[in-house]
């Protein structure tokens, strides 16, 4: 009796424990393609526990299918030995018709005499929120890579005065290559120790200070010309 009741409160506090987290366990028997789906699995994609039969074809029906390759053969190389455990990204369909991204991680708890895994257990995530912020990161990244590259300012980074990139525009200032550029001390573009170390000085005195730094330099191009 006792065991039993600790079974029961450990059941407990795991069907709490995964319902707290949102993720949804899967548990398939890969000799009968059984599958157990819990109820936070079948409600991350809309359904009641009762509208989802426990057989395997429900999960591979429901993948995108741009995606539904990868995730096969993610599990595939469990289950012929090739690794114990994956991790893998994709979509599956709602009971609504819209795509939720899935983070599936599964790991083999049983095997036969052979190696081939008998028994596969994992958990599904729900990513979507996380996919949709990593893509919009993404199109800000792009956005201001354009606006980098293509405006009418010579604009570069700079870290400990070694130059790490510079759009189009500086390398008409100045004469020089992107390669003759990049991982190369600012040094190169001044026509003086004096006029190097000044702007140096000047400029991260105005940095601490402000945040932000204004200096008027010359500098020398690569065919030797001086510019203000």
């Amino acid at each position: 009796y006792n065991a039993e009741k600790t079974l029961k409160q450990s059941e407990e506090r795991f069907n709490l424990a995964m319902e707290a987290g949102k993720d949804g366990i899967w548990d398939w028997n890969i000799k009968t393609d059984e599958v157990y789906y819990s109820p936070g699995y079948t409600a991350m994609l809309g359904y009641s526990a009762r509208e989802v039969p426990n057989q395997l074809d429900f999960w591979a029906t429901h993948i995108h299918p741009d995606d539904k390759a990868m995730a096969i053969t993610a599990n595939k190389d469990c289950i012929k030995n090739r690794c114990d455990s994956f991790e893998v990204k994709y979509r599956m369909l709602t009971k609504h018709r819209d795509w939720r991204w899935i983070l599936g991680r599964g790991k083999v708890v049983d095997r036969d005499g052979n190696g081939r895994a008998l028994r596969l257990v994992g958990t599904h995530t729900d990513i979507t929120q996380w996919k949709h912020a990593e893509e919009l990161s993404r199109e800000s990244q792009q956005e201001i890579e354009s606006i980098f590259r293509s405006a009418p300012a010579g604009i570069g980074v700079v870290s400990d005065r070694i130059i790490t990139k510079i759009n189009d525009r500086v390398e008409e200032i100045t004469g020089y290559s992107q390669e003759e550029l990049i991982g190369q001390s600012t040094r190169l573009l001044y026509p003086s120790d004096e006029d190097f170390n000044y702007v140096g000085q000047e400029k991260y005195e105005q940095i601490d200070l402000h945040g932000t730094g204004t200096v008027e330099t010359r500098w020398k191009r690569k065919d030797g010309a001086v510019i203000d």
